[in-house]
């Protein structure tokens, strides 16, 4: 009865760390609705910085490809912390932030 508790144990986490990004990926917008409840908004620098990844592609077809694939839920977004790519991001950080209509700001720190 002990080993069975510890392996649904197990399992219950893995559960739901797995869930974890899906979840965050249909619910994460939410916050942006006037009077919608639930999670809390991005910190404005998260924000800032996610709202820029979301135009990647318009610098390279390599990032439409991971785009579309974190939609259908098939690629986490780990990618987005790869170092290359945050450079990336703020090398670009005006032009990117025109094309999606983010309010200026300042890059962070080159990775």
């Amino acid at each position: 009865k002990m080993k069975c508790l510890s392996i649904l144990k197990i399992c219950g986490i893995k559960i739901a760390e797995t869930g974890a990004f899906p979840w965050g990926a249909s619910t994460g917008a939410d916050s942006l609705v006037e009077g919608c409840v639930g999670a809390s908004p991005p910190a404005p620098e998260v924000r800032a910085f996610s709202e820029r990844a979301a135009a990647l592609g318009s610098i390279h077809n390599d990032y439409v490809l991971k785009f579309e694939e974190m939609a259908n839920l098939v690629r986490d977004n780990k990618w987005i912390a790869d170092p290359e790519v945050k450079r990336t991001i703020v090398q670009n950080w005006d032009h990117l932030g025109q094309l999606v209509g983010a309010p200026s700001s300042n890059a962070p720190a080159a990775a």
